[in-house]
């Protein structure tokens, strides 16, 4: 994975350039480390909590418990009518997670 990344030419207008890393959650760079290692290696390559990766379609990241409890817990703001991703494949309505 890297961070800094040269997949900038369609990035949405409220995704800023120091946000956006290179990490395809279903086939990781680096999952010969192990899938908690590049995690972690995630995290600490990045200066931000909330990253977002150009990969399946487009989606943020949350690399902390804080901001995650934080999003889970604002339905009004961070929505799960989108559950699945890539986006473009549609919505899984497992219950609860389903529900916002």
């Amino acid at each position: 994975m890297s961070v800094a990344t040269p997949i900038h030419n369609d990035l949405p207008r409220n995704v800023p350039s120091d946000r956006v890393v290179d990490f395809d959650m279903y086939n990781p760079s680096d999952i010969g480390l192990g899938l908690q290692e590049v995690w972690v290696k995630l995290q600490e390559e990045s200066s931000h909590g909330l990253v977002w990766t150009p990969r399946n379609g487009g989606h943020w990241i949350t690399l902390s418990a804080d901001l995650l409890e934080d999003v889970h817990s604002r339905p009004r703001t961070f929505s799960n009518q989108i559950n699945f991703l890539p986006k473009s494949a549609g919505s899984l309505n497992f219950l609860p997670s389903a529900l916002d």
